[in-house]
């Protein structure tokens, strides 16, 4: 019985050795695991981070471009504004040059109505000589100075 108590002795240590070496073994295999998992949410968060920088530098990138065109459509509307400016002053230089011109084209039709007017009664006073010389040559008989009448009654009209 001392054997059978040696023998169960030995397997209980045995069996307590091979207890705490699967204790061991578990306990080994859960750190690992631990490291594991650490190991993996270290990448998890570094992947993350790189998302989350990728987005900024995206957002950032979607921003400077956003703001290049708001600058150049900026510059557009004031190219626009200047070339409309400039239209209006080209504008009120032709409504002022077309108002000068509407002026000196009244001054010359009034001097045109003028002279007209004012030829009018020279050759009305020309035609009353005329018409005066025309008596008197017929009244002297000369008719060379007739003739010179006849001649220019033709001329004046």
């Amino acid at each position: 019985m001392t054997i059978a108590f040696i023998i169960a002795l030995i397997a209980a240590v045995v069996l307590g050795i091979a207890y705490l070496s699967q204790v061991k073994a578990s306990r080994q295999q859960a750190d690992e695991q631990q490291q594991l998992l650490a190991d993996y949410q270290r990448r998890v968060d570094e992947q993350q981070k790189l998302l989350e920088d990728y987005k900024q530098q995206k957002l950032l990138e979607d921003y400077r471009a956003l703001e290049k065109n708001f600058e150049n459509v900026g510059q557009g509307y004031e190219q626009a504004l200047d070339l409309y400016d400039k239209m209006e002053e080209d504008k009120q230089k032709v409504h002022r040059a077309n108002e000068a011109l509407q002026k000196h084209n009244e001054t010359l039709q009034q001097a045109n109505a003028r002279l007209t007017e004012e030829t009018e009664q020279k050759l009305q006073a020309i035609r009353q000589v005329l018409a005066d010389l025309q008596q008197a040559a017929e009244a002297s008989g000369d008719a060379q100075v007739q003739t010179m009448v006849n001649v220019l009654t033709g001329i004046v009209g």
